[in-house]
């Protein structure tokens, strides 16, 4: 057949091809920022001009990684009668892709900022995933489905083994024999709950000397850009420090941000002391919410580095996975805890719960570098009462979820 003019040739069609798998390789392990058309080339052993030939830019070969992965359009319908199988379709499906599964969580993440390129595309498909989920009107069941989901698909980077989306999905719908709760029945928790005042976050101090400022200055661009795509010249540059006078403090980038995780940890960690409900034990989950909700910045910081880090080369990889390992063990042993006492429904599957649970606090978060999320502490009360066994006497449901220990 001959060659239509104007058309790509056959060797054309398959050098494209080359050219999107490696490019689908590259932002997944490293974002979209971070890549340039000349890294691209020299991993296919092509040319800069020679992906120019096919690419004008590197948005031209996002835009067309995006679109063969089907990350531009909606998911598949999904039927919120049945939830679980419907994600856990989904989930079986992304199983055996870990690279799109890969390029969309680094995406997920990086694409939060205003500006970049994947952004309409990852936020479309977030409100078509969630209106899907919304049964009877409920967005909150489609905001905390999408985002437990989500946040299943970073787990398995972290928690490889521990963790399978589909199995998990699979092990909760297992054990749920019983009706499920009418909607509202959570709607008594923020009601009655004795909440702390939501006042706006105190502002930091000024800082009071240089590393101070340095970590501030790159806790912004590793909460904006991310890691890979933040320089130490830039960071420096933003607070009129010389490059050099960061090295003299910090000798490495990584070193770098090492030390904002570590200051990251020690103000979340000093925050929050008095607990508020018995379900504190749990991660003092109320709280942390709250105080979460009050400091975005950190959690910005938090949520895009959690994206960014699902590589094992990543300098933050050991950091989250380390941090999984201590929350999904905390939180296992809580739900098993809670079900010897009669509290928590005894067909639950302590390892899923708390798989579930954790997904879903981190998904609701990065999902809050879209759109205002204000009700996630609410989101997480609503999770823990749909594990309250049914036999619970009202009154005693309430001083567990209200009450403090």
């Amino acid at each position: 057949m001959p060659h239509i003019p104007g058309t790509p040739s056959r060797r054309g069609l398959k050098r494209r091809e080359e050219i999107l798998d490696a490019a689908q390789e590259l932002f997944g392990a490293v974002g979209f920022e971070a890549a340039t058309l000349r890294a691209l080339a020299k991993g296919i052993g092509m040319t800069h001009p020679g992906i120019r030939r096919h690419y004008a830019s590197m948005e031209d070969v996002l835009t067309a990684v995006l679109h063969r992965s089907g990350l531009d359009t909606p998911p598949p319908h999904l039927d919120p009668a049945d939830p679980s199988a419907a994600l856990c379709e989904l989930a079986r499906s992304w199983q055996g892709d870990a690279e799109t599964a890969r390029l969309y969580t680094t995406l997920l993440g990086e694409a939060a900022r205003e500006g970049h390129p994947a952004r309409p595309a990852i936020e479309a498909r977030l409100l078509r995933f969630r209106e899907q989920l919304s049964l009877s009107g409920d967005p909150m069941r489609g905001a905390a489905l999408t985002a437990a989901f989500d946040g299943l698909q970073l787990l398995r980077f972290y928690q490889p083994g521990r963790v399978v989306p589909a199995e998990v999905i699979t092990a909760r719908a297992a054990g749920r024999h019983h009706t499920p709760s009418p909607k509202g029945r959570g709607d008594w928790i923020t009601a009655t709950l004795d909440k702390p005042a939501r006042s706006a976050p105190a502002p930091r101090p000024a800082p009071t000397d240089r590393i101070d400022s340095i970590l501030d200055a790159a806790a912004r661009s590793f909460g904006r850009h991310g890691y890979r795509a933040s320089t130490l010249r830039a960071i420096a540059g933003s607070v009129d420090l010389a490059h050099a006078t960061v090295l003299y403090y910090f000798d490495s980038k990584e070193a770098l941000l090492e030390a904002v995780l570590n200051r990251r940890d020690r103000d979340a960690d000093t925050a929050y002391i008095a607990p508020v409900t018995a379900f504190d034990r749990l991660g003092n989950v109320y709280r942390r919410a709250l105080y979460n909700q009050a400091h975005p910045e950190p959690i910005a910081l938090y949520s895009v580095l959690l994206c960014e880090a699902t590589s094992t080369n990543h300098p933050a990889h050991d950091y989250f996975a380390a941090r999984y390992t201590r929350v999904l063990d905390t939180v296992a042993a809580q739900v098993r805890d809670f079900q010897e006492q009669g509290l928590f429904r005894s067909d639950l599957d302590p390892e899923a719960e708390a798989a579930w649970f954790t997904a879903l606090w981190d998904g609701l978060q990065v999902h809050a570098l879209y759109a205002d999320s204000g009700a996630i502490p609410e989101q997480l009360l609503r999770g823990l009462d749909e594990l309250v066994a049914d036999s619970v006497p009202a009154d005693r449901r309430v001083r567990a979820l209200t009450a403090s220990p």
